[in-house]
């Protein structure tokens, strides 16, 4: 959701002090005293799994001639897609400029190149332990596809092989540091979810629940686990876990969804979302980004939001369609255009046309894309790559097409020591926050609450789905109306618009399964699990908005608009503009089908 800054940053960095000290909460395990290592996992393992992977691994590399013309084709046309990709973000970024001149007393000095900072050195790839990512790793992974993917296959229902699959990832690892990517049992890691993903047919909280009980049971610890080790990191979906994490003192860095992710060609390396935030203070390139969000942003979008309605109506009308309606809400394209105009009008004062919210619509649609693992973007021959650096080029030539640069200008001269050299890094930045937080998030929970309203499921919610206790549309519309916050609050607690957040571990600690897991190695809590748990909320699949417990829902980073607010430091701050948005979305479509149902 909007997560940038609509209250000074100070406001909730008063974590508890014994949430201060996180990981110390799973407890250390005396028979594990070091980092796991391949052999340790191997002698672990039973004769009977290591026999049944052994198995896999013959089966792959029998089928590796089937891969070979596949692998052919790569190999003759890598080199000519990966090497024009920068040379058309070259001339993008050419085009923009000319299109849209600086104003303001900016120059183009200051303004800066954003290829430039995007086709610098990837970030870690110098590091011995991610020489997985480098040309010469990638280049190998095309004739070694078939090993990667008959393992994987037979590991996904079983729970052996799942876990044995998950813990040799980890050893791979952690014998490589805390960032490594390891090597083949990385990338059988981060083929799996997509695969649980399609198995369950877009369900996250069915794909995550999946591999943790297969974790959990192929331990043979049983409820002494409580987290799992996924992709490049360790994953958990208890509240108790999550909650934990989220009041803590988090030191973050390129990562997210558990993987180390493209930067700076993907992602720019100091968005919001990478920043550490101090466990006490406020001095820190995080709060002062707050801090900057707060006073240019969103102090000047309380004012804009009073036009919002009158706004939405005209350009619903625009459309030339009937009017507006609930079902309207459940149009993905609809929605997210409509939330794009109103996020970046509320931030910036400027109501977009279609065409440049076609534009920004690219931050929710290439959504599901930006964090693919490195190798699977190399393999793709960076396509999505070369499409995300489009986007981010186009999004900074809309801030130049209405005149931002000069508040952009303004908000880097007001980071001290955290100004960027160059403005269009800044720019970059503040888009992120604007796609990912605000059109992304906002636009997930306002399509979610169309659905709600007319008793539909969201797909997040796998086979159990939401139980709607038999309410016709018309009994979710008289709730909607008798308290919209808690509506949405109850919405977006079982369809959790950002479904997981990533932090680094502070200090080596010990977890069952794992052994000693080394610091700075990234920690997934998953919030969509955490929201749909029996021990927190009683018949936690019932929609129920008058719910006691509907404050303790981790749906804005945190525990909002209840008691315990100032206990998350990162709670996202612009939570009441997002609620406000939604309300004004969802309220002229429900004016309108009153109207229209009217005797």
């Amino acid at each position: 959701m909007l997560c940038c800054g609509d209250q000074p940053s100070g406001a909730v960095e008063t974590a508890a002090a014994e949430d201060d000290r996180w990981p110390l909460r799973t407890g250390a395990r005396s028979d594990e005293t070091g980092p796991l290592t391949p052999a340790q996992v191997r002698q672990t393992t039973s004769i009977w799994t290591l026999a049944k992977f052994a198995f896999t691994w013959v089966l792959g590399i029998a089928l590796t001639p089937l891969v070979l013309p596949f692998a052919l084709v790569w190999f003759v046309l890598a080199p000519f897609f990966l090497t024009t990709n920068n040379a058309s973000l070259v001339k993008e970024e050419e085009q923009m400029r000319a299109r849209y001149p600086l104003t303001g007393g900016v120059s183009e000095a200051y303004w800066g190149s954003l290829v430039a900072s995007i086709t610098k050195p990837i970030i870690g790839l110098k590091l011995p332990q991610n020489a997985y990512s480098t040309w010469l790793q990638v280049c190998f992974l095309p004739l070694l596809f078939s090993v990667v993917v008959v393992p994987l296959a037979a590991a996904i229902n079983s729970p052996d092989l799942f876990t044995y699959a998950a813990r040799s990832a980890a050893a791979a690892q952690f014998s490589r540091g805390s960032l490594g990517s390891g090597t083949l049992p990385s990338w059988r890691q981060a083929l799996l979810f997509p695969a649980m993903i399609a198995i369950y047919a877009g369900a996250l909280v069915d794909a995550y629940s999946h591999m943790f009980n297969m974790f959990r049971t192929g331990s043979g610890l049983g409820d002494e686990v409580k987290y799992w080790f996924h992709i490049n990191a360790l994953w958990t979906g208890g509240h108790d876990e999550v909650d934990a994490i989220l009041r803590s003192g988090q030191v973050r860095g390129p990562t997210r969804g558990g993987m180390l992710l493209i930067a700076p060609d993907m992602f720019a390396p100091r968005i919001l979302i990478f920043l550490s935030n101090p466990a006490n203070g406020r001095e820190s390139e995080w709060a002062a980004i707050r801090a900057q969000a707060h006073k240019l942003l969103f102090v000047p979008s309380g004012a804009r939001v009073k036009e919002l309605e009158r706004r939405v109506r005209a350009d619903w009308a625009s459309t030339g369609s009937t009017p507006p309606s609930v079902a309207d809400l459940r149009n993905s394209a609809h929605t997210v255009r409509l939330t794009t105009k109103t996020v970046f009008f509320t931030l910036f004062g400027v109501w977009l046309d279609d065409a440049d919210a076609l534009v920004l619509k690219g931050w929710q649609t290439l959504g599901g894309v930006f964090t693919l693992p490195r190798a699977t973007q190399r393999l793709a021959y960076n396509a999505v790559v070369r499409q995300v650096g489009a986007l981010r080029i186009n999004s900074l030539g809309i801030m130049r097409k209405h005149k931002l640069e000069g508040l952009f200008a303004q908000f880097n001269e007001g980071l001290g020591n955290w100004k960027r050299a160059q403005l269009a890094e800044m720019a970059d930045e503040i888009m992120f926050l604007v796609g990912f937080a605000g059109i992304g998030g906002t636009s997930s929970a306002t399509a979610s609450v169309g659905r709600f309203l007319g008793v539909q499921q969201s797909i997040e919610g796998g086979k159990d789905g939401v139980d709607f206790g038999g309410k016709s549309a018309a009994d979710m519309r008289a709730l909607y109306t008798a308290n919209p916050q808690a509506f949405i609050m109850e919405t977006c607690r079982l369809s959790t618009p950002v479904g997981d957040i990533t932090t680094l571990l502070r200090e080596a600690t010990s977890f069952p399964a794992l052994g000693l897991v080394p610091k700075g190695t990234p920690v997934a809590a998953v919030l969509n699990m955490a929201n749909r748990d029996p021990a927190v909320f009683p018949k936690p699949n019932v929609f129920d908005p008058s719910r006691a417990e509907l404050s303790k829902a981790l749906t804005w980073n945190g525990q909002a608009f209840g008691p315990n607010e100032a206990s998350y430091p990162r709670i996202c701050p612009g939570r009441n503009l997002a609620i406000e948005l939604i309300k004004v979305t969802v309220g002229v479509a429900l004016s309108s089908d009153k109207l229209a149902h009217a005797p």
